[in-house]
Parts: C-alpha cells; sequence; structure tokens
C-alpha cells in the first residue's frame, strides 16, 4: 500500500495544523467501523445497478485507516459497464472522500495526525487474472478541487478528472508481474503490433522504427522515430497508439510514456518534432473506445490533448522558455570528476547540469519520474530552473538537448 501525487506534498503541512485534544478524541470517538465503510460503498454501488455485483473487503491499513478492497466478479471497467460502474463508484467516492458521510470517517483528519482517511483498492474479474489493481486516495487540495471546478457528475470533466486520480496510482496487487524484463517484453510487443498495422503495409507512410528508450521495473518509455515533421505529425498514425500501445499495456501497471519524434534537421535548422505520450493517457484512450463509451474519433481526441512537448530545440530549452514541463524522468546520471556537479539526461530530450548536494536533497535518482521542469515568467537567462521532483527542487542549469 502506498500513498502518492499530491498527497505527499500536503501530508506534512496539514500534520502542523492541531487541535484540541478534545477535538481529537471526539473525532475518534465518531468514526464508524471498517465494516461499516464497506457496506456503504456496496449498498450505494448496488443500489445505482442492482445488476451488477459489487463486492468490498476492508483492513487496516498501513499509513490509512482503512484499506477498501472494491471488486466486481464481471468485466465492468473494460466492458459496456464501464461509465455506469465507475460513475457509481466514484459517486460513492465522492461521498465518503468529499461529502462528509459516516461522520467522515475517509476523509483526511486535520484534527488526528494518526488518520489519513481511506483507500479504495478496485478491479474487476478482467483485472484480477493480471494481478492489476487501481488505487484511489483523496487530500485535502484534491477535494476543494473538484468541489470549486468539477462538481458536477454529468459533466464529462467530472468523469475524466476522476479516472485520471484513478489511473494515476495504477498497480500489481503481485510484485512478481512487474518488472524491467516483463516491462521490455510488453513494450516489444506493442511494438511489433503498431509496425505491423496496415497503413505501413499499403505504403500510405513511412514505416518508423520502435525502440525502447529506457525502462524500469515499475515503467517504461517508447520511441517511435518517424522520417519527416508530416509523418510524425499524422493524426493517422497517433490515432494507432490506443490500438496497439494501449490494448498491450492496459494489462500491466508500468508507467511512462510513447515518444514520437523525428530526428534533428540537416542544415541551419536545429529543430525536431519530440511528443510524448502518458501511457495511461494512451490505455484510457483504448478503453474508453473498446468498451463504447465513445467513439474511437472523440477517444484519440482525448489522447491528443494530453501529449506534452519534449526537448524541440537543439541549443534552447524548448521553444517556450517561460512555461513547466512534465512527463519526464531520469533515465541517466553522470557525475563529472572533479566537480560537484551531476549531469541528469531526462526522457523529454533536455539534459541538465545539477549540483551534486541538491540532487541528492531533491531526489534526483535513475528512474525517478514525475520530473517538473520550472522556469518563472522573466528573463530566462537570468532565472535558474529547477527541477522538481519527488523530493524537493534542485537547481539546475540547461546544458544541451541530446
Amino acid at each position: 500500500m502506498k500513498i502518492t501525487g499530491l498527497g505527499l506534498a500536503l501530508i506534512p503541512a496539514l500534520l502542523l495544523t492541531q487541535s484540541s485534544s478534545h477535538a481529537q478524541k471526539q473525532s475518534i470517538r465518531s468514526r464508524v467501523s471498517a465494516d461499516a465503510v464497506c457496506s456503504f460503498v456496496v449498498n450505494k454501488m448496488m443500489s445505482a445497478l442492482p445488476q451488477v455485483p459489487t463486492l468490498c473487503v476492508v483492513k487496516q491499513g498501513d499509513q490509512v485507516g482503512y484499506e477498501l478492497s472494491v471488486f466486481s466478479p464481471t468485466e465492468v471497467l473494460e466492458g459496456k459497464m464501464r461509465r455506469a460502474w465507475s460513475t457509481a463508484l466514484f459517486l460513492s467516492a465522492q461521498s465518503l472522500f468529499f461529502d462528509g458521510a459516516l461522520n467522515g470517517t475517509c476523509e483526511f483528519s486535520n484534527e488526528d495526525k494518526h488518520w489519513y482517511g481511506c483507500q479504495l483498492n478496485v478491479s474487476d474479474s478482467y483485472l484480477s487474472q493480471y494481478h492489476v489493481r487501481y488505487v484511489l486516495w483523496v487530500d485535502q487540495q484534491m477535494k476543494e478541487a473538484m468541489q470549486n471546478v468539477f462538481a458536477d457528475p454529468s459533466s464529462d470533466d467530472w468523469y475524466r478528472t476522476w479516472w485520471d486520480m484513478l489511473a494515476a496510482d495504477k498497480e500489481v496487487s503481485d510484485a512478481r508481474f512487474e518488472s524491467k524484463g516483463n516491462a521490455e517484453l510488453i513494450a516489444e510487443e506493442a511494438c511489433k503490433e503498431y509496425l505491423q498495422h496496415p497503413e505501413f503495409k499499403l505504403g500510405l507512410f513511412q514505416t518508423p522504427t520502435c525502440s525502447v528508450l529506457f525502462v524500469t521495473d515499475s515503467s517504461v518509455y517508447v520511441v517511435l522515430e518517424f522520417a519527416d515533421w508530416l509523418n510524425a505529425k499524422s493524426a493517422n498514425l497517433i490515432d494507432l497508439l490506443p490500438g496497439t500501445f494501449g490494448k498491450v499495456f492496459a494489462t500491466s501497471a508500468y508507467n511512462g510514456a510513447v515518444i514520437c519524434r523525428t530526428s534533428w534537421d540537416v542544415g541551419n535548422s536545429s529543430n525536431r518534432v519530440y511528443d510524448m505520450y502518458p501511457l495511461r493517457a494512451i490505455e484510457f484512450s483504448w478503453e474508453e473506445a473498446s468498451s463504447g463509451v465513445r467513439d474511437t474519433a472523440s477517444a484519440t481526441l482525448l489522447l491528443a490533448g494530453k501529449a506534452d512537448s519534449g526537448q524541440t530545440d537543439r541549443y534552447v530549452l524548448s521553444s517556450s522558455k517561460t512555461a513547466h514541463r512534465g512527463a519526464a524522468a531520469v533515465m541517466r546520471l553522470t557525475v563529472l570528476q572533479g566537480t560537484n556537479r551531476i549531469v541528469v539526461d531526462l526522457t523529454d530530450g533536455s539534459e541538465w547540469s545539477v549540483p551534486s548536494d541538491s540532487a541528492t536533497q531533491c531526489g534526483l535518482s535513475l528512474g525517478t519520474a514525475g520530473i517538473m521542469i520550472l522556469i518563472p515568467s522573466g528573463d530566462s537567462e537570468k532565472i535558474t530552473p529547477m527541477l522538481i521532483a519527488k523530493r524537493g527542487c534542485a537547481n539546475a542549469a540547461f546544458v544541451a538537448s541530446w
């Protein structure tokens, strides 16, 4: 069990807020039992969808109060009941995490420093065959965002935001099914399916190369190298990602991205295409289309909105010097002998020089994912960029594009 995402950053700050011992005791005294929470979830789910069985078991968590496993013995997350069942699940979670159900038992408690609410482990008959589940835990900051911005359960924004939260922590329930070697095998299978698509066999487009850029036990980054800008940016070829990479990776818990890029242009230009499509977004597009929730074109349009641009200029940090960028991971660390600096290569194609002590404090290590590059507004020549990792920030100097 783990707590990830915004919650990790919030917990230390929230624990600084102290209340009276009376408030703490009152919070603990009014808390319902673990079995009562499970009964609430099952009753709410079955009331919404009586034709679909939903089961729940609960245990005392390590870092959260109660850890609930919500499971359907039918194929609901990839089948025709996907939207209905997941919506019922999200409404149940909203009641528990946001709306004070069961005396707020599942909400993160500011008064009780030992109580982090509830966590939902979600799976169905299909995912359980592959030992995969989703993990959902919501903190105070996300609660406020959902209540203020995505408050309408009938909207597609509400539905997709809840899915973003659910899919952010997809994991295997058995560590034997998560390894670097397995990730490489799945990536190779996905590459094979992509390159064998009729679009290429008919000669409509030039066939790209497909290779694994970087892989760890938990993530994999694949590169599709296209001959030119037109091929790399073709909507037709992006349309192929969900039905190949999305389908193959849907039954795994690996994070990462598929990178569509070109080589550096010849001549005076020093630009290239470098578009990163998160694996979770590709999987979501595939699952939405294959389950009938939305048509292929609409699902692919959602995927296009999740794309992030990597390093597109050989000598300057991308085309925008004032925006933050994400979806990168540390793929190489090189210690510069005789100095106190480390060269960090990221999967977005950029290379950075970082002070050794700052890199350690920030948590920069091989495979660290979710790296954000922050460049405040202003004169980029006078402002030091920051690499934001899991444990903090590191002052960084842009070196080049690899």
